[in-house]
């Protein structure tokens, strides 16, 4: 595994231009950030976070997508405080849900927040993924920066809330009444999550995106040699997606996934 020193991954941040209490949402790959010298593995996610809130400080926030896929693929029940996570968002997503008191009932789609506006991101929203009320729509509200360390566009979660607000015909919003928990206390009896239909294969391509998020200025990338690290505003991306799927509806996708489809059936 490559290794990176402290005083490396702090001038990556820095080169990010995180501005000082603004709302984060962190996308990460521990594999390609590689380890940190005179750090310890299990330890690598906790001073990756302590080193993103030294550069937004303490009125800063930090988000991350943190799912529970059983909720959907096994119809098991959700409950908010035991940390339930699934494997697939990483360990830096893991730790989010760990330490946080903040987190959205949202299964699917499920927001785990840290910091001065944790609770405004997630209390009292809606069940539904992208719905106005939703963790999501408040992250956008605050023109959260999206944070990519070790990976890029083509794990933005964010990609999803863009399709939901435009419309995309490829995706469909699916009612799931299963229990949603806190304290052993139930907070909502159903969610609403926006899915793949189960017949139709997408492959998403989101390079153009991300080339045209570059060449407008609105990505901003650092130029470091050890690992790939980006950062973008929601508002602007979510503006510029919104325009890009008007000229074509399967922007985000590698090619229409309705061509030689003759019938299609929603995901079980």
């Amino acid at each position: 595994m490559i290794e990176i020193r402290l005083d490396q991954i702090k001038e990556i941040l820095k080169s990010l231009k995180l501005k000082k209490g603004s709302s984060c949402l962190l996308h990460s790959s521990m594999i390609n950030i590689g380890k940190v010298q005179g750090i310890k593995i299990e330890d690598t996610p906790k001073t990756i976070i302590n080193l993103i809130s030294e550069e937004i400080g303490p009125q800063g926030t930090i988000s991350a997508l943190t799912p529970f896929y059983d909720y959907s693929n096994s119809k098991k029940m959700f409950d908010l405080n035991k940390g339930m996570c699934s494997k697939e968002v990483g360990s830096i997503n893991r730790y989010i849900a760990k330490i946080s008191k903040s987190r959205s009932i949202d299964p699917t789609f499920n927001i785990s927040s840290i910091g001065k506006k944790a609770n405004y991101i997630n209390n009292n929203v809606s069940p539904t993924s992208f719905g106005l009320g939703s963790s999501w729509d408040r992250l956008c509200k605050l023109n959260t920066d999206i944070i990519f360390l070790g990976c890029d566009l083509s794990v933005c979660t964010f990609i999803r809330f863009i399709e939901s607000k435009f419309g995309v015909t490829y995706l469909y919003n699916k009612y799931f009444n299963i229990p949603i928990k806190r304290n052993r206390k139930i907070i909502s009896h159903y969610s609403s999550s926006l899915l793949r239909y189960k017949q139709i294969k997408l492959q998403y391509e989101l390079r153009n995106f991300q080339m045209h998020l570059l060449k407008k200025n609105f990505l901003r990338k650092s130029k470091n040699k050890h690992f790939e690290a980006m950062a973008i505003n929601m508002n602007p991306c979510l503006d510029e997606g919104i325009s890009e799927l008007k000229k074509n509806c399967f922007y985000f996708l590698k090619r229409n996934p309705f061509n030689n489809q003759k019938k299609f059936l929603p995901q079980d």
